[in-house]
């Protein structure tokens, strides 16, 4: 799983930089962690491995550009990306 580094240095990047959402974003809809780990994809059932059951993957491989993604979480999640970044995860987090 990717370190606390990479994910202060994710955070960091949406509260230092803010700007407007780009126009047409690829909508890419996220999969629970549960239904990632029995997935065809090896890279889903990869990332997915060590994530809580209520966890969330977005597989950003398809998206050339710019992506959406809208997590069903609260407002604090702990986001990490996998295999070269073509994976975004996000799991609740509570700021410990």
């Amino acid at each position: 799983m990717a370190g606390t580094e990479d994910t202060n240095a994710f955070g960091t990047a949406f509260t230092g930089r803010w700007f407007e959402p780009a126009e047409d974003p690829v909508p890419v809809a996220p999969v629970r962690a549960t239904d990632a780990r029995s997935s065809d994809d090896p890279a889903l059932r990869d990332a997915a491995a060590g994530l809580p059951d209520d966890a969330f993957l977005a597989d950003l491989r398809p998206v050339a550009g710019v992506a959406e993604v809208l997590f069903d979480l609260p407002v604090s999640c702990r986001y990490a990306r996998w295999h070269g970044g073509a994976i975004l995860t996000a799991v609740q987090w509570d700021g410990e």
